[in-house]
C-alpha cells in the first residue's frame, strides 16, 4: 500500500524535463534583470542569486535522474503487450522492457554503491539494491522520455541477478542484519583453506567427502560461492548473536539476491502481505547447498555447514509463479521468471543447444557452454552448474562455466583510481592505434577465478618501458587482460573430455561494445567471435523466462524464431597468425605465473602448508604432464599440487587436438625469471645447482618488485615531465 502511495505521489511531483527546465532558469535569470532596487518591492519577492542557483540546481538534479532512462525511437502501439526484465548487477540495477522480436523498448537504470570496509571486502545495501529496483520500475512510467507507456501494458515480469551475493534478513521487520556480502568479496578465504585442509588434525572433511561435495554441487569449495558467507556471518560477523537468535525464534530468511528481491516485491513485511520466499534453480546451484541433480536443497551439506533448512527459500524453475508484485508500477503483475545474470545471458544468446558457447563482459567475463542435460565433471578447474530449466515439467540443461572476477571492473579502475579516461567508451579511442602484447595488465585486485582459483594472488603489471606507459598502453593492456582471461577459460573448456566442441564464441555486455576488444579476442582464440546489435542478453534472458512461462512465446521454436526475423549480429573473424598469438598468449602466462610466484609464500602459510621453505608449491622443473592427469578442481585449493601451468597448456591448446596436447609445466620460478628478463641459460645454470634451488625464488622476487618499482617510478618521473612541457 505504502508502495503504490509513493508512486501516485512521484506520478504528480515530477521533476521537470530538460526543456522545462531551462525555461525555468531563464524567467528566473530575466527577472533578476527586471527588478530594479525599489522601496515598493520587498525582499522576499526578489529572487536572488541562491535561487537562481537553487533553480538551476533543481533543473540539473532532474536532468540527471533522467538521463538514464532510454527508449525506442519505433512507433509503439498503446494496445501492444511487453515482458519487463528486472535486471539487477554488481554495479546497477535496470528495468528493461522488450516486445516479441525482443527488442528493446525502454529502460531505466541506477547506479548502486559497494563498500570495502577492508581489503577484500565487498558490501552492498540490501535496502539500496531494492531501492534502485523500485526507482527504475518508477521511471519507467513517470520519466518524460518517449515512448511514453501505461503499466497495464507489462504482460509479466522476469527477474535476473548478480549470483552469489549473500543477505539474511528479520522476516517480521524485513530488515537484513547486515550488509549483503557480494559475490567478489574473498573474507572468507582462511574459512575455504580450513574447509579445503583435509589433512589438518581438526579437518572439516575427508578426502571421500570433499570429492562428495564437489560431485553434489559441481562447485569447489571457495570464498566466491554463498555457503561460506553465510557461515562468516553466522561465526564471525559482530551480528552473529542477532542472527542465531532469529534462527532460532524462526525469524531468519536467507537468500540470494533474486530471493531479496523477489520476498520484498510480494509484500515483504507489509501487514497482511504473503510474500514468496523463492527462488530458482540457476541462482540455487551457486550456493554449494544444493544438489545439482535433484535440483533440491541436499539436508547432508547443509548439516556439514550448520545451516537450518528453515531458512532456505523454496526452489523453483526458471519459468514458473514466483507470486505477484504488491504496490508500485507494476502492482498486480505476475513475476514469471527467475534466473542467474550469466545463465540468463546464455539464454539471451539464444545458447539452447549443447555445444553453443557465450561470454559475458560485465564487472567480471563469464563464459558458459551448454552441455546438454546431463552435467559435465569438470577435470579443468572449471564449474559445472546449472544452465537452466523452462518449466517445472521441463528438461534440465547444464553448463560447464568459467568465472572471471575483473574484466568492465579493470575500465572502471581506469577511470576512478587512475583518472586516465572520463567514461568508459574512452578505452576504444585510446587503444586501438596501440598494439597488443607491450604492456601486461594481471587484474587480481582480489586474486583471480578461473581456472586458477587463487584468491591471494595480487594485480601486476608487466613490460614498462620508458615509451608505452602513457593512458592509450594502459587501456590497451586492461583490454587484453580481459581477452587473455577468456582465453585461459576457453582452453579449459576446450580439453574437457565430454565437452561438446567449439566453433564460435557469442558475446554480449558493456564491456562487449568494444571493437579493439572483440577483435583481438578473435585473434587470441582463432575462432569467430559473434556479437549482436543488442548487447542487453542478460536482461533479454530473464524477459524469455517470464515470456515462456506466461504464453507471451508458445515455446523456445516460438521465440527463436520471432527473435532471430530481428536479429542482427556481428562477426569478427581472425586475422592475426597463429604463431603471434601463441608468443603474445605465451607471455601472459609469464605474467600470471610472476604474480602467482609473488604472492606464493602466504598462500602455501594460510593453506597449512610447510613455512621457512623457498620451493613454492607445484611441480619440478620442466615436468611434462600429460592433460589427463593435470591437477583436478579438487586439489586445486590444496598446498602441494596446484600449479599455474599445469591446468592450461602454453599457448597450444586451442589448436591442437587434445590426445596430442601434452604441457610443459614451466616452474613458476621459471616464469619469474623470464617476466625479469633473465636468460634461459642463466635460468638453467642456477637450477643445476641444488644449493643455489632454495635462494632463487626468494632473489628473483625481489629482483622482480625492485624492477617493477623502478620502471614504474621512471614511468611516473617521464609522464610528469611531459605533461610540464
Amino acid at each position: 500500500m505504502g508502495r503504490k502511495k509513493k508512486h501516485q505521489q512521484q506520478t504528480h511531483e515530477r521533476a521537470p524535463s530538460d526543456e522545462h527546465g531551462e525555461q525555468e532558469q531563464k524567467q528566473v535569470e530575466n527577472n533578476v534583470e527586471a527588478v530594479q532596487p525599489d522601496d515598493d518591492v520587498t525582499e522576499p519577492t526578489q529572487p536572488s542569486a541562491s535561487s537562481s542557483s537553487r533553480s538551476s540546481e533543481k533543473a540539473n538534479s532532474s536532468n540527471k535522474k533522467y538521463e538514464n532512462v532510454k527508449g525506442t525511437d519505433r512507433p509503439i502501439d498503446p494496445n501492444e503487450k511487453f515482458i519487463a526484465a528486472i535486471d539487477q548487477g554488481t554495479s546497477s540495477s535496470r528495468v528493461m522492457l522488450f516486445d516479441r522480436k525482443g527488442r528493446f523498448v525502454k529502460s531505466a537504470q541506477h547506479e548502486i554503491e559497494s563498500i570495502n570496509q577492508q581489503d577484500d571486502w565487498v558490501e552492498q545495501r540490501p535496502e539500496e539494491i531494492l531501492r534502485s529496483v523500485q526507482d527504475c520500475i518508477d521511471l519507467i512510467f513517470t520519466a518524460p522520455v518517449a515512448p511514453q507507456l501505461h503499466p497495464s501494458q507489462v504482460h509479466a515480469v522476469g527477474v535476473t541477478n548478480q549470483r552469489e551475493t549473500t543477505v539474511v534478513w528479520d522476516r517480521l521487520s524485513g530488515r537484513p542484519f547486515l550488509n549483503a556480502i557480494v559475490w567478489n568479496d574473498s573474507r572468507t578465504k582462511e574459512l575455504a583453506n580450513r574447509w579445503n585442509d583435509t589433512e589438518a588434525a581438526n579437518a572439516k572433511l575427508s578426502s571421500k567427502q570433499k570429492a562428495e561435495l564437489r560431485q553434489k554441487t559441481g562447485l569447489p569449495i571457495s570464498p566466491y560461492f554463498s555457503a561460506l558467507k553465510l557461515l562468516w556471518m553466522r561465526e564471525k560477523s559482530p551480528q552473529k548473536d542477532e542472527i542465531e537468535r532469529a534462527i532460532a525464534e524462526g525469524r531468519a530468511l536467507f537468500g540470494t539476491i533474486d530471493t531479496w528481491l523477489i520476498w520484498n516485491l510480494t509484500g515483504g513485511a507489509t501487514p497482511g502481505a504473503n510474500p514468496l520466499h523463492v527462488t530458482d534453480v540457476t541462482n540455487a546451484s551457486r550456493t554449494m547447498l544444493m544438489n545439482i541433480e535433484t535440483r533440491q536443497w541436499d539436508e547432508e551439506i547443509c548439516k556439514r555447514f550448520n545451516v537450518p533448512m528453515s531458512i532456505l527459500p523454496e526452489i523453483r524453475s526458471n519459468a514458473d509463479d514466483f507470486g505477484r508484485v504488491v504496490g508500485g508500477a507494476f502492482d498486480g503483475i505476475r513475476i514469471a521468471g527467475c534466473i542467474g545474470d550469466q545463465q540468463a545471458a546464455t539464454l539471451g544468446q539464444l545458447c539452447l543447444e549443447p555445444g553453443q558457447t557465450k561470454s559475458t563482459y560485465g564487472t567480471g567475463a563469464f563464459l558458459l557452454m551448454n552441455v546438454g542435460t546431463n552435467p559435465v565433471r569438470s577435470s579443468h578447474a572449471l564449474l559445472s552448474t546449472v544452465c537452466f530449466q523452462l518449466g517445472r515439467d521441463q528438461p534440465c540443461y547444464y553448463a560447464l562455466e568459467g568465472s572471471v572476477a575483473m574484466a568492465g571492473q579493470s575500465v572502471q579502475w581506469l577511470r576512478d583510481k587512475l583518472k586516465m579516461i572520463k567514461k568508459a567508451e574512452d578505452v576504444d579511442n585510446l587503444a586501438q592505434n596501440i598494439p597488443p602484447g607491450g604492456l601486461y595488465f594481471v587484474p587480481a585486485f582480489s586474486g583471480m577465478l578461473a581456472p586458477y582459483w587463487r584468491h591471494d594472488i595480487r594485480g601486476l603489471l608487466c613490460g614498462l618501458g620508458r615509451w608505452d606507459n602513457d593512458s592509450a598502453h594502459y587501456a590497451r593492456a586492461v583490454l587484453d587482460a580481459a581477452a587473455y582471461q577468456t582465453r585461459d577459460v576457453l582452453d579449459a573448456m576446450i580439453l574437457e573430455r565430454d565437452s561438446p566442441s567449439l566453433t564460435s564464441l557469442r558475446v554480449d555486455g558493456g564491456m562487449a561494445a568494444s571493437d579493439v576488444l572483440m577483435q583481438f579476442q578473435a585473434d587470441l582464440i582463432q575462432r569467430d567471435v559473434t556479437r549482436p546489435l543488442q548487447l542487453e542478453a542478460t536482461a533479454s534472458g530473464a524477459a524469455f523466462c517470464a515470456g515462456l512461462a506466461t504464453g507471451y512465446w508458445r515455446d523456445t521454436e516460438d521465440l527463436v524464431a520471432c527473435i532471430t526475423s530481428e536479429r542482427q549480429d556481428r562477426v569478427f573473424r581472425p586475422m592475426m597468425q597463429k604463431d603471434v598469438v601463441d608468443e603474445l598468449y605465451a607471455k601472459w602466462k609469464k605474467a600470471v605465473g610472476l604474480a602467482m610466484q609473488w604472492a606464493e609464500p602466504t598462500h602455501r602459510q594460510v593453506n597449512g602448508g610447510p613455512t621457512g621453505t623457498a620451493t613454492p608449491p607445484g611441480l619440478p622443473e620442466a615436468q611434462v604432464v600429460p592433460l589427463d592427469r593435470s591437477p583436478s578442481l579438487n586439489n586445486v585449493h590444496d598446498t602441494a599440487h596446484f600449479h599455474p601451468a599445469s591446468v592450461l597448456p602454453a599457448a597450444t591448446s586451442l589448436h591442437t587436438p587434445r590426445s596430442h596436447v601434452h604441457n610443459v609445466a614451466t616452474s613458476t620460478q621459471t616464469a619469474a625469471l623470464a617476466a625479469t628478463s633473465a636468460s634461459s641459460s642463466v635460468s638453467s645454470h642456477v637450477y643445476g645447482h641444488a644449493a643455489a634451488r632454495s635462494m632463487l625464488p626468494r632473489v628473483m622476487t625481489h629482483l622482480a618488485s625492485l624492477s617493477v618499482g623502478v620502471v614504474l617510478g621512471w614511468s611516473v618521473v617521464s609522464m610528469i615531465a611531459r605533461r610540464r612541457k
